[in-house]
Parts: structure tokens; C-alpha cells; sequence
């Protein structure tokens, strides 16, 4: 049996979230929220992959957000805007821009993200379950990521900068 400390079973690897449309649509009553500041926040994401014996873990901290125009009206040319900036794994500097079409009933949104440099040591706690691999030494000079899509398909562009980088493929620990 696993136990979780906040009764919440981490994501599969199969497993989606909702999209922020769909969170926003479900609130009962209309809202409209010109701008919301987060300053000092974490975001956290845990993923259990098929096989891992624990969920792979990824943190953005030292979190600054903008949300822009929060709002489950209908109409065309409603979009969301969110900005962050924080430090992956408590390291790389992190850059993310989205825009959510909040009238679009297939959930069509766009992210551009990018990551500064960083040892690629750091994403061991995530990589060792997530991806069954250890990262032996390498260094990020920068990461650039392109994301469009819907509730349908995804399109995405990575761009990877780095040297010397070195991996490990592990053993599936449940085997």
C-alpha cells in the first residue's frame, strides 16, 4: 500500500490536469478578475511513471507570478495571460509566458518557456523515477520550450543548449 501525506495519489504518467479554462468555467457563479501577483510561491509537480517505485519531483521555487484578466465569460478574444519567473530545481532561472483562449471550447493555449543555466545534476530527483535515467554531469546553458495545443493535440518545439553532458539509464526498480 502507498500513502501519500496529503491523500493525493501523484499523477501517472498518463494523467492529465484540468486545463485553467476548464477550473475557471466550473466556478458557479461569473468572476472577473483583472490581475493576480503571487510573490515567494513554489509550484511542485509529482509524477509517478508506470514502474517507479515513488513519484519523480520537480520544483519551481522562489516563485513570481502575473495572472491576467481571470474571467469564465464567454466571449470572443478572451484570453488568460500568466507570467512566472522562479528557479528550477533551485537552480535554473525560469522564464514562462501562457496564454489561455478562455472562449475556445477545445482549451487552445500557448506556452513559451526558457531555462538559464544550470548543472543538469539538479534534475536527478526528478529524472531517477520519472525517467529511469541518473544525470552524471553536464551543464544547461539554455533550455527553450514552444507548447501549443488544445484538448486534442500537442505541438511542441525544445531547443536544448548544454556540454558535456552525461547519463545513466537505470533498472526499472519494480523488476
Amino acid at each position: 500500500a502507498n500513502f501519500y501525506k496529503n491523500k493525493q495519489v501523484p499523477l501517472g504518467a498518463n494523467d492529465y490536469m484540468l486545463f485553467p479554462q476548464q477550473l475557471i468555467d466550473h466556478i458557479p457563479c461569473p468572476i472577473c478578475i483583472k490581475q493576480v501577483n503571487i510573490r515567494g510561491g513554489q509550484i511542485k509537480s509529482e509524477i509517478l511513471n508506470q514502474g517507479a517505485s515513488r513519484a519523480g519531483v520537480i520544483i519551481i521555487d522562489q516563485l513570481k507570478a502575473r495572472f491576467e484578466n481571470i474571467n469564465n465569460s464567454e466571449y470572443k478574444g478572451n484570453f488568460m495571460k500568466a507570467e512566472l519567473e522562479g528557479r528550477l530545481a533551485s537552480s535554473g532561472p525560469m522564464k514562462v509566458n501562457a496564454v489561455f483562449d478562455m472562449s475556445a471550447k477545445d482549451f487552445k493555449h500557448q506556452v513559451h518557456a526558457e531555462i538559464g543555466s544550470m548543472p543538469f545534476e539538479k534534475l536527478n530527483d526528478f529524472m531517477f523515477d520519472f525517467a529511469s535515467l541518473e544525470i552524471m554531469s553536464g551543464q544547461l546553458n539554455k533550455a527553450i520550450i514552444d507548447i501549443s495545443g488544445n484538448n486534442k493535440k500537442l505541438a511542441c518545439e525544445l531547443y536544448l543548449g548544454y556540454n558535456n553532458l552525461s547519463m545513466n539509464l537505470l533498472k526499472n526498480q519494480n523488476k
